[in-house]
């Protein structure tokens, strides 16, 4: 990934799917004339085998944001605050989401749903439990 024109950085990690031996990979990269997250996907299904693709490719603004939280063994159901998240990388985490999903994520759901699948749940049912 780091090769493609427009990357700066990249950060790759491991995400628990089914307890400690299943994982996915998810890669965070950073460069402000960087490709989409799927065309750098794409490229990386290219060149390496299927094992090696990330499932999740994220575009962020920096990834010093994101470093308490990929040194940090988080899990589905993880309080992400119990691990190092704070109130900076929650705004930051609601402004990435927000760009990758085209519509608005509101700071309040990571501040209201601290572990990740209460977060991705209530992103999915449209951020219906927050006040207007």
């Amino acid at each position: 990934m780091g090769a493609l024109p427009g990357i700066d950085s990249v950060a790759v990690l491991p995400l628990p799917i089914d307890g400690p031996t299943h994982h996915s990979i998810a890669a965070y990269y950073t460069g402000a004339a960087a490709p989409s997250p799927d065309l750098v996907r794409q490229a990386v299904a290219d060149a390496l085998p299927g094992h090696f693709v990330p499932g999740t490719v994220l575009h962020v603004p920096e990834l010093d944001h994101l470093h308490r939280l990929i040194a940090a063994p988080v899990g589905a159901d993880t309080d992400i605050f119990s691990v190092g998240a704070t109130s900076f990388t929650a705004v930051h985490a609601a402004s990435a989401m927000s760009r990758v999903l085209g519509r608005a994520v509101p700071a309040a759901v990571i501040f209201r749903h601290r572990t990740p699948i209460e977060i991705a749940t209530a992103i999915a049912d449209g951020c219906s439990s927050l006040p207007e």
